[in-house]
């Protein structure tokens, strides 16, 4: 479970990962979402496992990355924003609840 402060209107409990303020993770349930700065970057929800996008930006999301995924095992933007939009349609999250 994440460690960290509690959204009581969202119902989320939002944490930090990895190096500097940059990486967060926003835990509700068996969901569990990362951030680097204001971007999802990975999630993890017991029917797909970890699932996480290469690294498009620089070494500092590539360190956040790294905290939670393995790099063999990243997919494209693309396809991961496919993927992260049907995770959240099938768990009930807004994705605004996430900001």
């Amino acid at each position: 479970m994440v460690q960290g402060t509690r959204d009581l209107a969202n119902d989320w409990i939002v944490g930090r990962y990895g190096r500097g303020d940059k990486a967060r993770m926003y835990q509700r349930g068996v969901v569990t979402i990362y951030f680097s700065y204001d971007t999802p970057v990975g999630y993890n929800v017991p029917e797909e496992g970890t699932v996480a996008r290469v690294n498009s930006w620089g070494p500092t999301t590539g360190g956040h990355l790294n905290q939670f995924s393995d790099p063999q095992n990243r997919i494209s933007g693309a396809e991961f924003e496919q993927r992260y939009r049907a995770m959240l349609k099938r768990n009930g999250i807004d994705a605004y609840d996430l900001r």
